[in-house]
Order: C-alpha cells, then sequence, then structure tokens
C-alpha cells in the first residue's frame, strides 16, 4: 500500500462505518417485519416462522458482523488521525505538513482551500504535501507498507 491510498483511506471510513450500520440495519428491519404464522392449528414448522427465524438469525451475524468492522475502521481512523497530528511535533516544516495532511485527508478540502488556511500559495501548497507524504512515510511507513 503506498502513502497515498493509506491516508486516502481517511476521506472514506465515516461513510464506510455508515454504510456497515445501514446494512446491519436493515438485516434487523427485515427480521423484525417478518410476518406471523397462520393462526389456527400450531404446526412444528411453517414457511413464514423459517423465514423469520432465518432473517433473525442473518440479521445477529450482520450485526456482529458490522460491529467488529466498524470498530477496526474506527481504530484505522484514530491511528491515523493520531500519525498525522504527530508530524506537528517536528518543527515548523512538520507543522506545515500537519496542517496540509489535515486538511486534504481528514477535511477533505481542495488544495485551493488548504493553501489559503495555511497561507501559502497553491503551488507552494502542493509541493509541501509531496514532501509531506514523504516525511510521513519516513516517519511512519513501517506500520502500514506491505502489511
Amino acid at each position: 500500500m503506498t502513502t497515498r491510498d493509506y491516508l486516502e483511506q481517511l476521506k472514506d471510513i465515516d461513510d464506510d462505518i455508515i454504510n456497515i450500520g445501514n446494512q446491519a440495519q436493515k438485516w434487523i428491519d427485515l427480521a423484525t417485519k417478518m410476518g406471523h404464522a397462520p393462526s389456527g392449528d400450531r404446526v412444528d414448522s411453517s414457511p413464514v416462522i423459517d423465514k423469520m427465524e432465518n432473517a433473525v438469525i442473518k440479521a445477529v451475524e450482520c450485526y456482529e458482523k458490522a460491529g467488529k468492522e466498524a470498530e477496526r475502521l474506527i481504530n484505522l481512523k484514530n491511528r491515523i488521525e493520531g500519525q498525522i497530528m504527530g508530524m506537528a511535533n517536528d518543527g515548523e516544516r512538520g507543522r506545515d505538513y500537519y496542517k496540509i495532511l489535515w486538511g486534504v485527508y481528514h477535511d477533505k478540502k481542495n488544495f485551493a482551500e488548504v493553501s489559503v488556511n495555511i497561507g501559502y500559495s497553491y503551488s507552494q501548497t502542493r509541493r509541501l504535501l509531496k514532501k509531506g507524504i514523504i516525511h510521513f512515510e519516513k516517519k511512519y511507513g513501517d506500520t502500514y507498507i506491505n502489511g
């Protein structure tokens, strides 16, 4: 995985968590909205009960899987954010890298917006982004490259 790919994950994590929750909720809704067995003679099994049972099982499995995946994504998000914030401790240039990486990957701003926020020209911001990515990779690359 490249450094850019690693950082790009930060842009999508919140949406991924929401999608996972929505998928689990669909199964839960399906399981709770299933019809009841027809009234009258009781039987050991009916197609409606079997479908409801299968939907409940699927809902529970999906909910558990969603929880684990959401936890993994939250941990990844926290790790990436912490690593970007850690660059602010690397002197004045590190603070610039932090501001640019945070703006581009966390706040999802374009270069023009980031350059205005930090007071640099558009081209200077792009150059610093490239250098910031190199610095980020030197500092943290062993935690995500080839892993």
